[in-house]
């Protein structure tokens, strides 16, 4: 599970089943994030929390996508309804478009559209690519992932191409089993 400090020195916790906490050192607080009436903690297992460049938490859980305004403490929703194409997440990151890259358990690698109006979803799997992404990482135009079953790959940012290093790349015998970030 994750713990994230964010800019304003809140703690945000990932827990599972018990919702996501935000704990304020300075006073001793903590707060369970208030979710849609339609989804309940209980059911709720939360992977990864981060902040964007606006300061709202993004956080990932076995249902869905969460982004808290940290101020109101609102809560927006993004599911399958909204144009996910897996429910469960597992990374999250901040182009430097300020565009939201996520990384599903199962769906690939969908791209937050501008003014969060949908998603952009990338299937890895029509590439021969596993879809259960385990980190997100941008280095120039490339939006490099990887996955749980050995393999590390590149989103070009402009034209969509998904690019998988091969084999012969990798040392003789190398594997890697990954289970975070890149």
């Amino acid at each position: 599970f994750n713990v994230k400090q964010d800019s304003h020195g809140y703690y945000w916790i990932a827990t599972n089943k018990k919702g996501l906490i935000r704990s304020d050192r300075s006073t001793n607080k903590t707060v369970t994030v208030s979710l849609p009436n339609t989804i309940k903690n209980e059911s709720l297992r939360f992977d990864i929390i981060t902040e964007d460049s606006r300061g709202s938490i993004w956080a990932g859980s076995s249902n869905g996508l969460f982004k808290i305004n940290t101020v109101s403490m609102l809560t927006e929703y993004f599911s399958e309804a909204s144009g996910l194409n897996y429910p469960e997440i597992n990374a999250i990151m901040e182009d430097n478009n300020h565009l939201m890259w996520i990384g599903t358990v199962g769906g690939g690698i969908n791209k937050m559209t501008p003014l969060n109006t949908g998603f952009k979803n990338f299937n890895l799997n029509k590439n021969g690519v596993g879809t259960y992404v385990m980190g997100l990482q941008q280095a120039g135009n490339d939006i490099w992932f990887q996955n749980i079953w050995d393999e590390v790959g590149k989103i070009n940012m402009q034209s969509g191409q998904i690019t998988l290093l091969t084999s012969p790349s990798q040392s003789e015998g190398f594997r890697w089993y990954s289970e975070g970030t890149i």
